[in-house]
């Protein structure tokens, strides 16, 4: 388990934009996970394809 302090720093020290708290035990926030994993994804995909 990780504090949200925890995550906080975490997300500062590996330089992401995104901090997002789920709960595997009950499933809380799981579904808005893999929509904006899904989303970043894609749109990383896109970009790759339109450089020259």
């Amino acid at each position: 388990m990780v504090s949200t302090e925890d995550g906080r720093q975490l997300t500062k020290q590996i330089k992401v934009d995104v901090y997002m708290e789920y709960s595997a035990k009950t499933r809380e926030g799981i579904q808005e996970l893999f929509i904006r994993a899904t989303c970043f994804a894609l749109e990383k995909r896109r970009n790759r394809r339109e450089r020259p």
